[in-house]
C-alpha cells in the first residue's frame, strides 16, 4: 500500500511538472502572438503615416500647390481687371464733337454688346453738362509682329453688337463713328449717344427705315433698354426737332425711347434724350464753324 501510495504522490508531482509546463508554453506563445500583433499594428500605422522623410515631402508639395495656386488665380485676377477695365485718355482723339472726357474700352476678348455695355456702365459718371465719349479698340500685329491698339471702324462695331442693320447702310458710312454718353443736369437722364456719317442722305434715310425693324434690339444692351417692358412699341413716327425732320420711338406712355436725325452734313446722331439731341447738334455746328 506505501507503494502505490509513493507511485501516486510521484504521478501527482510529474502530472503538476507536465501541466506547469505546457501552461507556461502557452503563456509564452500567447505573448509572443500578441507581440507579433502589436508590431504588426504598428508597422501599419507607420506605413500609414508614412516616414518622416514622406511627411516633409508631402507638407513641402502641398505648400508650394497652394503658392501656386494663390498665384495662379491672382495672375487671372489681373488679366481679368486689366481687360475689363477702362482706361481713360486725353482728349487729343480727333472726332466729330468737343467732348470733356475720353475714355477707351479694349474689346480684343469681347464678341458681345453685353459685355461692351458692362463695360461702358463701368465709366459712366454722374458730371453734368458732360460728355463722355468711349474709343473702342482691339489689339492688332503690325508688320513686324508688334502688338498695338487699333480704333475699331464703324463696320467692327456693327459687327460687334450683332446688329441687323441693312449692309447696304453699314457699306455707305464712314469708318469713323461716335459713341458716348451725356447728362444735362441732375434732373436728366444719363442718355446715351451715337454718331455716324454717310454721303447720301437721301439713301441713308430710306435705309434707316429698314434698319427700325431691328434697331431698338441691335441697341437695346448698350443703351439699356428693357425689351421685356411691355410699355414698347416699335413704330417710329416722323417728329420735327429744332425744324429738322426726326425719328421718333415712344413707349405707350410717350416716354422717349430712341430718336434719330440726319444732319445737313450727312452726320446721323441717334440718341435717346432729346436733351443730347439737341446739345450733339449745338456741338456739332460748333465744330464745323471753326
Amino acid at each position: 500500500m506505501e507503494e502505490d501510495k509513493k507511485v501516486n504522490g510521484i504521478h501527482t508531482y510529474m502530472s503538476d511538472m507536465v501541466n506547469a509546463v505546457k501552461e507556461d508554453e502557452t503563456t509564452v506563445i500567447k505573448i509572443a502572438l500578441e507581440e507579433k500583433n502589436k508590431r504588426e499594428k504598428e508597422e501599419m500605422i507607420r506605413k500609414a503615416e508614412g516616414t518622416k522623410t514622406q511627411k516633409i515631402l508631402f507638407f513641402v508639395g502641398g505648400l508650394i500647390l497652394i503658392i501656386v495656386s494663390i498665384f495662379g488665380a491672382y495672375y487671372f485676377y489681373k488679366k481679368n481687371i486689366e481687360r475689363n477695365t477702362p482706361i481713360i485718355v486725353d482728349k487729343n482723339i480727333e472726332t466729330y464733337i468737343t467732348y470733356e472726357s475720353g475714355t477707351t474700352l479694349d474689346v480684343s476678348e469681347i464678341d458681345n454688346s453685353q459685355s461692351t455695355w458692362q463695360k461702358i456702365k463701368s465709366v459712366k459718371d454722374n458730371l453734368y453738362n458732360y460728355i463722355n465719349l468711349f474709343f473702342i479698340n482691339k489689339k492688332i500685329k503690325d508688320a513686324n509682329g508688334l502688338e498695338k491698339n487699333q480704333l475699331i471702324a464703324t463696320k467692327d462695331f456693327f459687327s460687334l453688337i450683332k446688329s441687323g442693320a441693312p449692309s447696304d447702310l453699314i457699306n455707305s458710312l464712314s469708318d469713323k463713328y461716335a459713341l458716348g454718353v451725356y447728362q444735362k443736369d441732375p434732373t436728366a437722364k444719363l442718355a446715351n449717344l451715337i454718331i455716324l456719317e454717310t454721303n447720301d442722305y437721301n439713301s441713308t434715310y430710306v435705309k434707316m427705315l429698314e434698319w427700325e425693324k431691328t434697331i431698338l434690339n441691335d441697341l437695346a444692351p448698350i443703351f439699356g433698354i428693357n425689351l421685356n417692358d411691355e410699355s414698347l412699341t416699335y413704330n417710329f413716327k416722323d417728329v420735327i426737332f429744332k425744324n429738322k425732320e426726326a425719328r421718333a420711338l415712344y413707349d405707350s406712355n410717350d416716354n422717349l425711347i430712341l430718336i434719330y436725325l440726319i444732319t445737313n452734313d450727312d452726320k446721323i446722331i441717334i440718341t435717346d434724350s432729346e436733351d443730347t439731341l439737341s446739345e450733339t447738334m449745338t456741338r456739332l455746328l460748333s465744330k464745323n464753324t471753326k
